[in-house]
């Protein structure tokens, strides 16, 4: 399976004290974080400018808390569709 170098930092993101760091990578593409995390860094006023994908990581997520964090960044989420299945 392709993934580009910048897909996912490598290192353990609860290692890193500043999550407003990764502000700072201009080709990060994918970003999976727990709901603790993104509002860190969405509280931090700092998102990677080049993120495209976005997931809400860890036990218990609700469809109504992607669609908060969907709301934090600035995306449409009126005719959000829940879907559930697996390839």
């Amino acid at each position: 399976m392709y993934r580009p170098k910048s897909a996912r930092p490598r290192p353990s993101l609860a290692d890193i004290p500043d999550l407003a760091v990764l502000a700072g990578l201009p080709n990060l593409r994918y970003l999976a974080l727990t709901q603790q995390q993104w509002a860190t860094l969405l509280n931090s006023g700092k998102v990677p400018p080049a993120l495209a994908a976005a997931r809400l990581a860890g036990a218990g997520v609700t469809f109504d808390d992607a669609l908060a964090l969907a709301s934090r960044l600035r995306l449409d989420t009126d005719d959000a569709l829940r879907v559930a299945g697996s390839l």
